[in-house]
């Protein structure tokens, strides 16, 4: 069979994955206080404003994509100005947000002509169905907009009935997302084989749906083997295969990709090297600093989207 050897984004992009705070007008039982401790607070718009000015001030890149994530960062009263700096700042950015999607019509309509994309994270046990359709159905021709149905063992045929409501009452990308025995965390769920092959098959049907509106920094990205063939796959793809373990290889995280989390630091990835802090925007934004060369992961596995869609490089002999 043949390997994966090389992932790269198919424009020079560079992400920041931003954790605004642990607040969250959820309480999933599934969640850690990482997501939803509620005792990491927002930063400063002032402090915001200057970290978009540094980043902006390093990068070499073509575009740089914002995604906005929580705890659920649409409850933050500052969220619609954030959104507006970072696009007065920096004019070749995206605005990307990981949302639960709760917020009002009426916010959501007055919302999203500053946002670029919209993924919709659906939490079984918070989220209302119809409220989430109304939602996706407002904002779909102005944010290129996709859903991530969390699939819960705990209450599976639950699941398994929202997804299909979902998909019958929406036109937009559905991609099933396996959980953590806490969410965030290393451990998946233990599913069984039924269950796995049904996410694979459903996963398959909606994940592929074209988005009524595209921005040009999303494109997924190519997946080199080495047989010489390059496939066009994204996170959720390579996760239901299992391509997701890249222990040895060369990883752009840091350059191509920084997180900022919740308590200011800033540092390389979401789910790796979080010891590798590369600057607080709450105590000296004006100092954080890119790197400039590759880490070598030292995983067994990459449980993380935007890590995993972040350029690598397998070395030979591994």
């Amino acid at each position: 069979m043949n390997k994966l050897v090389k992932i790269k984004t198919r424009n020079n992009i560079l992400v920041v994955d931003w954790i605004l705070s642990n607040v969250c007008n959820f309480k999933c039982t599934y969640c850690t206080p990482d997501s939803n401790g509620g005792d990491l607070y927002w930063p400063d718009i002032e402090q915001c404003e200057t970290i978009v000015q540094r980043i902006t001030e390093q990068s070499n890149h073509d575009y740089r994509i914002y995604t906005i994530l929580g705890g659920e960062p649409t409850v933050w009263k500052h969220f619609t100005k954030l959104s507006e700096i970072i696009k007065q700042v920096d004019p070749n950015s995206m605005v990307n947000i990981l949302t639960n999607g709760s917020r009002t019509l009426k916010w959501w309509n007055r919302t999203k002509p500053y946002i670029d994309k919209v993924s919709i994270s659906y939490h079984h046990q918070e989220a209302d169905v119809d409220h989430t359709i109304e939602v996706v159905n407002a904002i779909q021709d102005d944010c290129q907009t996709n859903i991530q149905m969390l699939m819960d063992i705990n209450d599976w045929d639950k699941c398994v009935g929202i997804f299909e409501k979902l998909r019958d009452n929406t036109v937009v990308p559905i991609q099933i997302k396996k959980l953590q025995v806490e969410f965030g965390q290393k451990d998946w769920m233990p599913y069984t084989d039924e269950q796995r092959q049904w996410m694979a098959e459903a996963h398959k049907t909606t994940a592929n749906r074209p988005s009524t509106k595209r921005n040009k920094t999303s494109l997924g990205i190519d997946c080199y083997y080495d047989d010489g063939t390059i496939t066009q796959e994204n996170n959720h793809d390579l996760i239901q295969a299992g391509k997701n373990k890249f222990e040895g290889w060369a990883c752009n995280i840091g350059q191509d990709l920084v997180v900022i989390k919740a308590n200011g630091d800033v540092v390389p990835a979401n789910a790796c090297n979080n010891k590798v802090v590369m600057g607080n925007i709450k105590t000296s934004p004006e100092k954080v600093n890119l790197l400039n060369e590759p880490i070598i992961c030292a995983y067994k596995e990459c449980t993380c989207g935007s890590d995993i869609e972040i350029n690598k490089l397998k070395i030979k002999g591994l």
